[in-house]
């Protein structure tokens, strides 16, 4: 299944997610699992080509919709949709959770982690730490993490606020528990 990752966010700052993708590989390597050898193979020099130190690694996705599920290979890719499309690297999606992202925010929109709150497999809802923990997991962090889930999203009168509802996909065997 293919996995677009942009290079920019929409206020044209680098996303560096491939470089955080190929970091996560780098330090969980005994936690990801490639589809063959030949895809561990391209692993290893997307790994030299992106990794950078410093920036955090990528563990994980954040997906609108459920169609994704544990076992499937997931094509990283740029340029989905496009004559630039280029798929990097395949890894095996360990894991799967649900989430529903809910934030409420002023005319001016300001971001604070109070306006946001994250509730992982219909289950629990996640504090403010991990909040910021699971944004920066997914390679952002918190007020570009707002962003990027509600720069366009809809308004859902049944909560009187903004409502994300999607899955994370695991590569690795980290999870929200």
């Amino acid at each position: 299944m293919i996995v677009g990752m942009s290079n920019k966010l929409a206020n044209g700052k680098p996303t560096n997610f491939l470089a955080a993708i190929a970091n996560c590989f780098v330090l969980s390597e005994q936690n990801v699992v490639f589809p063959t050898s030949e895809s561990q193979q391209i692993a290893s020099e997307f790994v030299e080509r992106f990794a950078v130190p410093g920036i955090r690694p990528k563990y994980h996705t954040i997906r609108k919709g459920n169609r994704h599920k544990p076992g499937r290979t997931l094509q990283i890719a740029t340029g989905v949709r496009t004559k630039h499309y280029h798929c990097h690297t395949e890894v095996v999606c360990i894991s799967v959770q649900d989430i529903e992202i809910l934030t409420s925010f002023s005319e001016g929109r300001h971001f604070t982690q109070r306006n946001m709150s994250i509730k992982i497999d219909d289950d629990f809802w996640l504090e403010n730490e991990r909040i910021e923990e699971l944004c920066l997991n997914d390679g952002l962090d918190p007020s570009d993490f707002f962003d990027w889930f509600f720069s366009n999203s809809e308004h859902d009168s049944n909560y009187g606020c903004n409502v994300f509802n999607g899955q994370i996909i695991h590569w690795t065997k980290m999870k929200y528990i």
